[in-house]
């Protein structure tokens, strides 16, 4: 009985864990320089300009991944970052 009641507590415990994270996690989102540092968005100068850096750092290749609801748009995506690359 004392372990099926030790076994109840620790579950408790670690859902306690998982909701105290999950809260912390919705109320601290993702900071705003982490997000520019990793993505190339917004407005087409803005991502020329970053596209640049990662071109005068030395790299050779850069994974896109775009971000659309349609074939077409994704496609649309990939074009306008190869021609923003020059």
């Amino acid at each position: 009985m004392a372990s099926l009641h030790r076994l109840a507590r620790m579950r408790l415990e670690t859902r306690d864990a998982v909701v105290d994270k999950v809260v912390y996690t919705a109320t601290n989102p993702v900071k705003d320089e982490l997000v520019d540092t990793v993505t190339l968005c917004g407005p087409a100068d803005r991502v020329r300009e970053r596209l640049a850096v990662y071109r005068d750092a030395g790299v050779g290749t850069l994974g896109i991944t775009p971000m659309a609801w349609s074939k077409e748009e994704r496609v649309a995506q990939l074009r306008l970052v190869a021609d923003l690359a020059g």
